[in-house]
């Protein structure tokens, strides 16, 4: 009876390593995790001359909740969004708009400074940005990005909206 026991617990044990062997094994090729920067396409080193006086504050963006992540997102059909597998942005969207938006605005010359609203700069206008949408319309191939961005340019001494686009 002793050995029949001793045997079992050794197959059940050799019985358990395969399983646990297998389970690290992969059952085929996988793809390798690629990271994509968000990149301004028109970047330029030049700096137009300054336009005018006045002093611009950058507030965060704010990102609509399924878009505030490093995951790109794709869509096959309309209404419908998913998120690639081993596709990620490098950061999430709405942290690299803000540098990309402000190198290009400080090299626009259209404001004496650029600067943050977290900064310590007293600026006379404030730019509020919202992405609502940042993905990869794959229905049709190749496809093509979609980005959907609303910017609200604030004049906070007189308490008015200036802009919105």
């Amino acid at each position: 009876m002793k050995g029949g026991m001793q045997g079992g617990i050794r197959q059940g044990a050799l019985l358990a390593l395969a399983c646990v062997l297998t389970a690290c094994i992969s059952s085929g090729p996988r793809d390798v995790q690629r990271y994509y920067v968000l990149e301004d396409a028109k970047a330029s080193n030049t700096k137009a001359e300054t336009e005018r006086k006045a002093t611009l504050l950058l507030t965060p963006t704010t990102v609509s909740g399924f878009y505030d992540t490093q995951g790109i997102a794709y869509s096959r059909a309309p209404g419908m969004r998913s998120y690639y597998q081993y596709h990620s942005w490098t950061e999430p969207p709405g942290r690299r708009i803000d540098a990309l938006l402000a190198s290009r605005l400080e090299r626009s010359g259209a404001f004496r400074t650029v600067a943050s609203v977290t900064s310590a700069v007293r600026g006379e206008l404030v730019l509020n940005i919202y992405l609502a949408e940042l993905y990869h319309d794959a229905a049709v191939d190749p496809g093509s990005g979609r980005v959907a961005l609303t910017a609200e340019l604030t004049d906070p001494a007189g308490r008015t909206l200036v802009a919105r686009r």
